[in-house]
């Protein structure tokens, strides 16, 4: 009996073991999976979204409104900016660069089921509906890039996305290797309301640039901004820092890291009740 029962825990416990191996590796290399699909389909989306606010804006440009789509772009970043510096000092007052509700409900049903293909169709979901909490800056690029859209205007655009991403590869990475999710999200719920102030302070510095310059109360050729076609903000005036440091702070928008969180929270929570049926499975074997 005492033989017999060393046997049946060196089962179990291999048994267990075996359950572990085999619920872990796949389960993260699932969650790294999903997660690189969708990234690349958000990448894509807000790539999309970028030529075609160019193509729109340029179109405006070439035809003689380049001076009011610029003032009526300025005012925009202004009262984004406004409400992102709100929610520093008074977040969940009033109106706020959120995603909606109903939205936030969809993507926790989307993702509780989402596969490869699936994280397609909700990286390409989740990019149009953020869109209007994190597209303030994107706004304020894509309107300096369609004053004369070229190979370099499209590198910028390129580089900006890839670089409006990279956090979001960084916490799949960090997901995979292990870190817990309640980490994660513990660091972003801490660090939110400065995400808000700093990107909100960016817009404004930006609003108050345009205004400036299309309004013409200030000769901003003295600083070193040159015209470009249709009375537009020239390309030129567009240096790779300008590009690289407002993507840096585009892509600590809380809207974006929050939602990829969210789909890592729900791929870690099934991968733990897939576990446990596995374990139960080879228990039962």
């Amino acid at each position: 009996m005492t033989a017999k029962k060393g046997t049946a825990g060196k089962e179990t416990e291999n048994g267990t073991s075996r359950a572990r191996i085999y619920a872990r590796k796949p389960a993260r290399r699932r969650l790294l999976g999903i997660g690189i699909i969708y990234i690349i389909a958000v990448y894509v989306t807000y790539l999309l979204a970028g030529l075609g606010l160019i193509w729109f804006q340029g179109t405006l440009i070439t035809l003689g409104l380049a001076v009011w789509l610029g003032m009526i772009v300025g005012i925009i970043l202004l009262a984004f900016g406004l409400l992102e510096i709100k929610d520093f000092f008074w977040y969940g007052r009033g109106f706020s660069l959120s995603i909606p509700a109903r939205f936030t409900d969809a993507i926790k049903r989307k993702a509780a089921h989402v596969t490869g293909a699936g994280a397609i169709l909700l990286g390409i979901f989740v990019a149009m509906v953020e869109l209007p909490c994190t597209g303030g800056p994107y706004l304020a690029i894509t309107a300096i890039l369609a004053s004369g859209f070229n190979a370099l205007a499209f590198y910028y655009l390129m580089l900006y996305n890839l670089i409006f991403v990279l956090p979001l590869i960084i916490i799949v990475a960090l997901a995979a290797v292990g870190v817990r999710y309640d980490k994660m999200q513990a660091w972003k719920q801490s660090q939110k309301k400065w995400m808000r102030l700093i990107t909100g302070l960016l817009l404004v510095c930006f609003a108050v640039f345009m205004l400036a310059y299309y309004t013409g109360l200030v000769n901003v050729e003295y600083i070193g901004v040159s015209t470009g076609p249709k009375g537009a903000i020239s390309l030129d005036t567009l240096t790779l820092p300008v590009v690289i440091v407002t993507a840096a702070i585009d892509s600590i928008n809380p809207c974006a890291i929050g939602v990829l969180l969210l789909l890592i929270a729900t791929l870690v929570s099934v991968s733990r009740a897939e576990k446990v049926q596995v374990k139960k499975a080879i228990s039962d074997g």
